[in-house]
């Protein structure tokens, strides 16, 4: 993936949050049963970062404990509506993002990073991502993410397309044949590609993008609660359980559990809605 694919879809992903900020907020009013088991990694006194915090809800996990908590999201809509809602808790809000952390080497006992990654573009990012949370992270301090899993059978066609159109626009014989039929399997490709969209024209943007690159429409099949009435398409990378184990293993996390998740209960690859990575900072 190219600089300028990275620059446009990191855009593309701030603007459309700040658009949905209040529905996207509205969806996340209390905490999923895949979250609850994570105050088992937390005890009093620890100084937690939730990168990525949204709305500022993960903070109820911690009712019970006496931590430090600071919530970091670069989407200023949603930080003001965390503030708003935590104002009377010790709990901290900023506006930031995980590509330029503004903390110091080793303050974190905990990291959690929920659903953030995968909205990462480019193994390089992921990997600078990676790296930035472990020079804030203390010595034995756990990382604790969570990331979709778009090779559930809900979106399993997505991830086919998605890699049919990488391997056929990418590959230089497809691409000569392509010309030589005066754009039929152009057509075909076009069929193919999960990112037809006004926003993304471009011919060398559509094909710069990795493989396991989505964009996920988001229905607003009920908007009366905010007065909205639209469709975002939100930019996802689709991780495989091996590919997020390569990357932790290449940043120098040692992997403690990974697992899938539905509604609180581990399962397999292709029922589970979550993807979730517990990992130490040795």
């Amino acid at each position: 993936m190219n600089l300028q694919t990275i620059n446009f879809l990191l855009k593309k992903t701030k603007k459309d949050y700040a658009e949905l900020a209040e529905i996207f907020s509205h969806t996340r009013k209390y905490l999923w049963k895949d979250l609850k088991e994570f105050d088992q990694y937390i005890k009093d006194d620890d100084t937690i970062l939730d990168l990525g915090c949204g709305n500022g809800r993960l903070f109820e996990l911690f009712n019970n404990k006496k931590i430090d908590y600071i919530g970091i999201d670069n989407c200023e809509e949603l930080i003001k509506i965390a503030k708003e809602k935590y104002q009377s808790t010790n709990a901290t809000f900023l506006v930031g993002d995980a590509i330029n952390l503004p903390f110091k080497n080793e303050k974190f006992n905990a990291i959690f990073c929920i659903a953030v990654l995968n909205h990462i573009p480019s193994k390089k990012l992921q990997i600078k991502v990676l790296k930035n949370i472990k020079k804030i992270l203390k010595k034995d301090g756990v990382l604790i993410m969570t990331n979709w899993n778009f090779y559930q059978k809900k979106y399993f066609s997505l991830i086919i397309k998605s890699f049919f159109f990488s391997l056929f626009s990418k590959a230089p014989l497809i691409k000569s044949l392509s010309q030589a039929c005066h754009g039929r399997i152009r057509g075909f490709l076009n069929k193919l590609n999960p990112l037809s969209l006004p926003d993304i024209h471009q011919k060398d943007l559509k094909e710069n993008l990795d493989f396991g690159d989505l964009l996920i429409p988001w229905k607003l099949k009920d908007s009366s609660c905010c007065g909205m009435n639209k469709i975002v398409h939100r930019y996802y990378h689709a991780f495989l359980i091996q590919e997020l184990s390569q990357l932790f293993k290449q940043t120098g996390f040692e992997i403690i559990e990974k697992y899938y998740t539905k509604k609180g209960e581990k399962t397999n690859w292709w029922n589970g809605y979550n993807l979730v990575f517990v990992v130490k900072n040795n």
